[in-house]
């Protein structure tokens, strides 16, 4: 797999991407601004002074980023501001063309609380260097914001002012797990097909015929809308119809497996939780462990859905029930075969509200 880390320059790509490694061992760190500055020294500058506009620097990062997944295969972390349209498309068509498994995190933020960060950042130990650094990263920062809206389909998106580093790491491994099946790399590659139809917005404002692409769309929607800072009472309602409209296409894609409707019952169910409403939560949890259990589903499905009703139970005030779902989790964790996958799940039942860590 591979994790692109997007967003403004001082947004937190290069903590997080650290945060991320250390909860995932097997990972490593490519940081393609290492590649722009080593041709600065191979051939002739940009004219425009962004080593980006290189063709060379993005045809380099895409073939080297092939060439470590082929020779390590392990998670490869890129903490990356690429906001031209363009050449996110170049790069991250070039990666899921090739077959890699790619996930798009784009991390969003206030620009004001950016530019409060940046003015409060030594990024260079030289004081010269250090305030041309800054100059640069405060020019840009209304144009990378601005085009968050045409990041690709199946983006993650999160607020890094509001997500402190350790819970920002800890949604991206629920995501990143929560989106199998459904990552930027599907997407991508179906909106294409799919062209203006498909658009990247959000559904329900364009014509979607395929029932996969929309069932991922609507997903996603549903991630965002929980992840809003503030919601509205008709945001909640929405955030409620998506879920269950995402699991209800799901039922309907021919190629979906029993997995994919247990994330869809995980995902309703983490909804509720959200909105302290324990009765569903429950139900559509106990659903999500139904599901594995019909169908022979272990490993880290198993392991989610023990979490779920963890989480149920702790909103709904039965703190021993959460305990002990907890502890089936924890069991369940220590069957799992990928060292990544178990560090997600362990990751996640830590934020179990009113429940502290006691493992």
């Amino acid at each position: 797999m591979i994790v692109w880390i997007n967003g403004p320059f001082g947004g937190g790509k290069t903590t997080l991407s650290e945060r991320l490694k250390a909860l995932l061992p097997a990972s490593l760190i490519f940081d393609p601004e290492e590649i722009g500055y080593a041709l600065r020294h191979l051939g002739p500058a940009s004219p425009t002074g962004d080593f980006q506009d290189l063709p060379i620097w993005r045809t380099v990062t895409l073939h080297a980023l092939l060439e470590v997944r082929r020779l390590y295969g392990q998670t490869v972390i890129v903490p990356m501001t690429l906001v031209n349209p363009a050449y996110l498309a170049e790069i991250i068509g070039g990666l899921t063309a090739a077959g890699e498994d790619l996930r798009h995190v784009f991390l969003d933020i206030d620009a004001q609380t950016l530019r409060q960060r940046i003015l409060g950042q030594v990024l260079v130990a030289d004081p010269v260097r250090d305030q041309e650094a800054r100059q640069f990263r405060l020019a840009h920062v209304d144009r990378c914001l601005a085009v968050r809206e045409e990041m690709p389909a199946g983006t993650i998106v999160l607020d890094s002012g509001l997500l402190g580093p350790a819970e920002l790491a800890a949604e991206v491994l629920s995501r990143l797990k929560a989106t199998s099946g459904t990552s930027t790399t599907s997407t991508t590659s179906e909106a294409a097909d799919q062209g203006a139809a498909a658009g990247g917005g959000a559904p329900g404002t364009g014509s979607v015929t395929d029932v996969r692409l929309l069932a991922a769309q609507l997903f996603n929607e549903t991630w965002r809308l929980m992840n809003l800072a503030e919601r509205t009472r008709p945001d909640d309602d929405r955030m409620i119809h998506t879920a269950h409209a995402s699991r209800c296409h799901w039922g309907q894609v021919p190629a979906a497996t029993p997995a994919h409707l247990a994330r869809g019952e995980w995902q309703i169910s983490r909804v509720y939780t959200v909105l302290r409403r324990a009765e569903p939560a429950l139900h559509h949890a106990a659903r999500v462990l139904d599901i594995c259990q019909e169908n022979g589903i272990g490993d880290w499905d198993l392991a989610f859905a023990y979490e779920a009703l963890a989480r149920a139970h702790a909103v709904a005030g039965n703190a021993g029930q959460a305990r002990a779902y907890t502890d089936k989790a924890l069991a369940a964790a220590r069957d799992i075969t990928d060292a990544e996958d178990r560090d997600l799940v362990l990751a996640d039942l830590e934020t179990i509200p009113g429940q502290p860590r006691y493992w």
